[in-house]
């Protein structure tokens, strides 16, 4: 199995999205990375950084490093083979030279809902969650792992050829014995989309999943995907944010998702 791979501040929604990703690699039997990059001043304005200056952060991280481990052994019941790295740079470039080395099966950080907090470390995500090309899971505060039973992808009717990342999909059904619902958010008539040709396209690439359909109308995106998770079971929404799509999953929409949602949020990139 992939490596899970977490970049943590060692923050409190970071160590609890680091829980979260214990579960699952004991779940998946998966190996279990945490990566901590020590991120230099870039800007004239900020304090200069001496060499003790510098020491001190490093013995600072690598402390924090050894007790987040620590914990994360003892909440897994040692069952999970946890690796660390503190790297020195931006978090960006660390987070994309571990995917292009290893290729994890996802990458897992904490989404901050409160001012600086959402500032320090749910900036980062919101950055990975354009940028980066591996699965992203965003983890809320306070939500803890259990088996994904029931997993919604959300997708609009645009080029779903290229769109949807369908192996990444598989990969993820065989990892949890899922079911996949699949939801539609538009404000057109739904028997105007069931003939539309993209979804007879999209049904004929998803058919290995044998997902159920919903077709939900709303004003917003935002708007349908919330009304559909409060009314539904659901374990994992699946996003693919699109840089050029002027609809749906657009960045602004995704990162809307992040900062208010409630369920663990897997970003893709098709």
């Amino acid at each position: 199995m992939k490596p899970l791979l977490v970049p943590t501040d060692f923050s409190a929604s970071a160590i609890n999205a680091a829980k979260y990703a214990g579960d699952m690699a004991v779940a998946i039997n998966a190996d279990l990375y945490l990566l901590h990059v020590l991120q230099l001043p870039v800007s004239t304005t900020e304090v200069p950084l001496t060499d003790e200056l510098f020491e001190d952060m490093q013995d600072a991280a690598k402390s924090d490093m050894s007790n987040l481990k620590a914990e994360l052994d003892k909440h897994t019941g040692g069952k999970v083979n946890i690796f660390t790295l503190i790297e020195t740079g931006s978090i960006e470039h660390e987070i994309e030279e571990f995917c292009v080395r290893r290729n994890p099966f996802a990458v897992i950080m904490g989404s901050k809902k409160n001012g600086a907090e959402r500032f320090m470390f749910g900036s980062n995500a919101l950055y990975a969650i354009k940028h980066l090309h591996h699965p992203l899971m965003i983890i809320p505060n306070d939500v803890s792992f259990h088996n994904m039973r029931k997993i919604v992808l959300a997708c609009d009717l645009s080029d779903v050829n290229k769109s949807i990342p369908i192996d990444t999909l598989k990969e993820i059904q065989q990892a949890f014995h899922s079911t996949f619902d699949v939801l539609n958010v538009n404000k057109k008539n739904i028997s105007d989309l069931k003939s539309n040709l993209e979804f007879i396209l999209l049904k004929d690439l998803l058919k290995d999943l044998y997902p159920t359909y919903h077709f939900n109308i709303a004003n917003t995106v935002e708007e349908g995907i919330s009304h559909f998770l409060e009314n539904h079971d659901i374990d994992l929404l699946v996003l693919i944010p699109k840089r050029h799509n002027v609809f749906e999953f657009h960045q602004s929409h995704t990162k809307k998702m992040v900062l208010k949602g409630a369920v663990p949020i897997l970003a893709i990139h098709g």
